[in-house]
């Protein structure tokens, strides 16, 4: 007697993926928790960083913002309109909000990027990182602040972060391409 039929499971990107079984310096690179959501088709995503949509070696990068109001994140043109607020570089503020390590990306563009087809990723908020791994220089690119005469200069050993962000791993061309890299 057949009681009902049964679905093959969804064929989404990462949707097996557990949370519990990402590698540590994932889980370390959020406070607590995130949250596992399906991101639709078209949806936009950006960062900044001095790559294009793939690093050196090709592979294309799991960690990303929302273009578009998502959630408690407002989307990159408010990033922007707060950095121009605040006097500071849009790359600056992403730095600290998003705990970019100084030796890891020089942040000297905005990419933007769209999704092919639906995928699953995490989303939640960015852990406090070191301003740069121990022993490691900052990347080419990345100068010091401007001295302001009204104000000292103060330099922290760390980068708060606390902004959101997704982690998307296993991205491959045929679920994301690349719209933009803008110069900051």
């Amino acid at each position: 007697m057949t009681i009902g039929k049964i679905s093959p499971p969804p064929t989404e990107l990462n949707f097996n993926v557990v949370w519990n079984q990402l590698p540590q310096n994932v889980k370390q690179a959020f406070i607590g928790v995130p949250q596992k959501v399906k991101l639709r088709p078209r949806f936009m995503l950006y960062r900044f960083t001095e790559f294009f949509i793939a690093n050196r070696e090709g592979k294309i990068t799991e960690w990303w913002s929302p273009v578009h109001p998502y959630g408690i994140d407002p989307g990159l043109s408010a990033r922007i309109h707060l950095a121009k607020h605040l006097g500071a570089s849009p790359a600056d503020l992403a730095r600290v909000v998003a705990a970019v390590k100084e030796n890891w990306n020089a942040l000297t563009h905005v990419l933007q990027a769209q999704l092919l087809m639906a995928v699953y990723g995490f989303w939640g908020q960015c852990a406090t990182q070191s301003r740069r791994d121990q022993g490691q220089q900052a990347r080419a690119g990345i100068a010091a602040p401007p001295a302001r005469g009204d104000m000292q200069v103060v330099r922290t050993t760390n980068l708060p972060g606390y902004a959101r962000q997704f982690y998307i791993p296993n991205l491959t061309s045929a679920h994301i391409r690349e719209v933009s890299p803008l110069p900051i």
